[in-house]
């Protein structure tokens, strides 16, 4: 993915016509070529998940997620694979 400020993915046409939403907006704003060159509104995830925020209007409208990953989602993903690992029967039977 373009997760550089001068890397991009995606062509200006599509970004003109698409809602964007990420996982959060600072990250997004300083990481992501395709969402600094759109220069558009950002709606977080979190907003859309909590009903703060609407999904599609109708089945033209292109709805786009742009993920540059936040450290949190790395944290709770290693702990799941730490935990998995522990509770897991070890080989040998004991």
């Amino acid at each position: 993915g373009a997760t550089r400020p001068n890397w991009r993915e995606l062509d200006d046409e599509v970004l003109r016509r698409s809602t964007i939403y990420v996982e959060s907006r600072e990250p997004a704003l300083k990481e992501s070529g395709d969402v600094i060159a759109a220069g558009k509104e950002l709606i977080e995830i979190g907003e859309l998940i909590a009903g703060k925020e609407s999904g599609r209007k109708s089945v033209d409208q292109i709805t786009l997620f742009k993920s540059v990953g936040v450290a949190v989602e790395d944290i709770t993903a290693a702990e799941l694979v730490l935990n998995a690992k522990a509770s897991a029967p070890r080989a040998g039977g004991s």
